[in-house]
C-alpha cells in the first residue's frame, strides 16, 4: 500500500487554493485506479515547532506504487502536475505496512 501526501503551501490567495483542491484536485484523485481513500486536512495545521509553512494537506492511499506511477505518468495529468508544481506543493509518497 502506498500513501501520498500533498502539502500545499500558505498563500496570499487561500480561496484559490481551496477552490482548486475541492473542485479539481480531489475529484480527479478519486478517479485514480487503485485509490482507496483521499482525505484533506481541516482547519489550521499545527506543529510543535510553530506554524508550518503549509496551509492544507491532502492524503491519499493507493493499492500500489505502479498504480500511482501510471497516474503520474499519464499525459492527461500534465497540466495538473504543472499547476501543483507552480504552487510549490510538496509531495511525499511512501510504502506503508502494519506495525
Amino acid at each position: 500500500m502506498i500513501r501520498i501526501l500533498f502539502c500545499f503551501p500558505k498563500s496570499d490567495n487561500m480561496e484559490e487554493i481551496d477552490e482548486y483542491i475541492t473542485n479539481i484536485f480531489i475529484p480527479r484523485a478519486k478517479q485514480i485506479k487503485g485509490m482507496q481513500s483521499i482525505k484533506m486536512s481541516d482547519g489550521d495545521l499545527m506543529s510543535p515547532g510553530g506554524p508550518p509553512p503549509y496551509s492544507r494537506v491532502v492524503e491519499g492511499t493507493l493499492n500500489s506504487f505502479e498504480e500511482m506511477m501510471a497516474f503520474v505518468q499519464d499525459p492527461a495529468t500534465q497540466e495538473e502536475r504543472e499547476y501543483t508544481k507552480k504552487l510549490g506543493v510538496f509531495v511525499l509518497y511512501y510504502e506503508v505496512k502494519d506495525a
